[in-house]
Parts: structure tokens; sequence; C-alpha cells
């Protein structure tokens, strides 16, 4: 009979105690003395909530103008490095199967008929 020696084994047994003592609740440490009142529901912070976004004349002038600025300043997405980037991709692709395509080593009998 061989005895194979496991030195893992240890502290495999410490690691599964360890995962069970703490997957085990412990009722005195979950319950708090004094629970904090309740939050007020959504029905409640509705009004609060619309009058912090409800728009000014201000905030939509200056929506207005940023909206504009943007829409000036914008450029082709092909007009930018990435954009170059994408159209070079799907040139090279589009290349390499149309030379896939005329030089494939794999041909059809029925084409040969």
């Amino acid at each position: 009979m061989n005895i194979h020696p496991r030195p893992w084994r240890p502290v495999l047994c410490v690691i599964a105690l360890a995962l069970a003592i703490a997957a085990v609740p412990l009722p005195a440490l979950a319950q708090e003395p004094s629970q904090p009142p309740a939050a007020p529901g959504i029905r409640a912070s509705i009004p609060q909530v619309t009058a912090a976004v409800r728009p000014t004349p201000q905030r939509a002038q200056v929506a207005r103008t940023q909206a504009g600025k943007a829409q000036l300043g914008s450029t082709s997405f092909f007009k930018t490095p990435a954009g170059v980037a994408v159209i070079a991709v799907v040139a090279a692709g589009t290349g390499y199967a149309f030379y896939s395509l005329s030089h494939d080593r794999i041909h059809s009998v029925t084409r040969a008929q």
C-alpha cells in the first residue's frame, strides 16, 4: 500500500472552514441596535427631482448655445484618425476577399463540368 503525502490537504480544510464560517449568518452581528428611519418613497421625491431638473430660461439658452457650437465644430467621422483606420481596415478586408476568391487552391469539381 502506497501512502502519498498531500501537503495541500490541510490548507484546503482551513479554506473550507473559513468559507463555512463566513457563510453562516450570525444573528447577533446581523442585527443593528438602532435602524435608521425609512427613506421616503419615490412618490415623495418626485417633486424635488422635477424642481431640480426643470429648465430655467438661462439653462435653456446655455444648452442651445452649446448645441450650436457642437454642430459647427463637428467634423465627419471619416476625417478623424479613427475613421481613416476604419476605412483602411475595410478596404484591406475587401481586397483580400477578392484576392482569395481568384487565388483559391480548392477548386470545385462542379465548376469544371
